[in-house]
């Protein structure tokens, strides 16, 4: 099961979920993201986790990052994202993301975006579940196929073989626009499959495909999504929209947890109290750490340092009979290796 925040700002052309970068031969110094993003906070135990993404009000410079930095030789410096002028004038998005857990099972996710621009701006923001397409391997059965359907107007329920039961509960968002009314998010399925006709010029096997959410959002294709509201892929999609958007200086806020257990709705003041209880905690741990006097700078580089590597741990999935044989029903991978 996998969790990821998508945004989508008034000039984009994609939902943003995923760090942008220059691949090997595209970076003059090889690989390369170019992005404006912070690893503020984290513990050992994961008990309370803080990601700060600067997200560009203007449309994100994609062409211009890779074009520039291919005429650049490995003596030259790096062009990032802070020489496009994206940020120019403050037109950008603090975008703080709090992850924290209640319980060993019970996960809290805050979203908290603060317009650091000049004036109003739209902002959408989609949190997203979804389980990772291993069904189509053909090495488990059909009917261990994983599922998510929504049981309430802010609540979903997701169903694993060997997870067990899921639930995402959401709450509205406070108001940003002068009606008063809260923002309420519209909840959205598909299936987590490849979208063999775009990419290939294929034929699908089903009409709801992993890139249903962008065709919706972006493109307007309200066919796109399940109208029966289940799937292996979910989002909820906020939409600060209201009175050109989000006033400057002011920020918007979207609160979900994922539950062993349904209760109906989320308590916001109780969400909040758990956020800060762990913050404080990982407060104490770190002095904890480093109980001599020293600067307040030198202490947040090195919490920050130690919250970067904890960030960024990775698992390597590797099974070895699968890697060496391939899936049923596709090539083999030994037909491609040099005898």
């Amino acid at each position: 099961m996998t969790l990821i925040l998508k945004s989508l700002t008034r000039y984009s052309d994609f939902l943003k979920e995923r760090l942008f970068g220059l691949s090997n031969p595209q970076g003059n110094h090889g690989e390369s993201i170019k992005e404006a993003h912070f690893h503020l906070d984290n513990t050992p135990t994961h008990s309370y986790m803080r990601y700060l993404y600067k997200y560009p009000q203007r449309k994100f410079p994609y062409e211009d990052l890779v074009a520039e930095n291919a005429k650049r030789g490995k003596t030259d410096r790096e062009y990032q994202l802070l020489d496009t002028g994206v940020f120019d004038d403050s037109r950008y998005w603090d975008i703080f993301i709090e992850i924290a857990k209640e319980t060993d099972e019970e996960l809290l996710f805050r979203a908290t975006a603060w317009n650091r621009g000049p004036e109003p701006a739209p902002l959408h923001i989609i949190p997203q579940v979804w389980f990772r397409n291993t069904w189509s391997w053909g090495h488990e059965s059909v009917s261990k196929k994983p599922s998510i359907r929504q049981i309430a107007p802010l609540a979903a329920q997701s169903k694993h073989w060997k997870l067990g039961d899921r639930f995402v509960q959401l709450s509205p968002s406070p108001a940003i626009g002068k009606s008063g009314q809260d923002v309420q998010p519209q909840m959205m399925f598909t299936e987590n499959d490849t979208n063999y006709k775009v990419l290939y010029d294929g034929e699908n096997s089903q009409p709801y495909v992993k890139d249903g959410f962008h065709r919706l959002i972006v493109d307007g294709e309200r066919q796109a999504i399940n109208p029966r509201c289940q799937g292996t892929k979910s989002a909820a999609w906020y939409a600060f929209d209201e009175d050109d958007g989000v006033a400057a200086g002011e920020c918007a806020v979207v609160r979900f947890r994922l539950s062993k257990k349904y209760e109906g709705y989320l308590d916001e003041e109780l969400f909040d109290d758990i956020i800060e209880q762990r913050r404080t905690e990982a407060d104490e741990f770190y002095w904890r750490i480093s109980p001599l006097p020293m600067a307040d700078d030198l202490r947040n580089i090195q919490r920050q340092a130690l919250s970067g590597m904890l960030w960024t741990k990775q698992h390597y999935y590797f099974i070895w009979d699968q890697w060496v044989n391939g899936d049923p029903g596709k090539l083999n991978p030994n037909m491609f290796k040099a005898r």
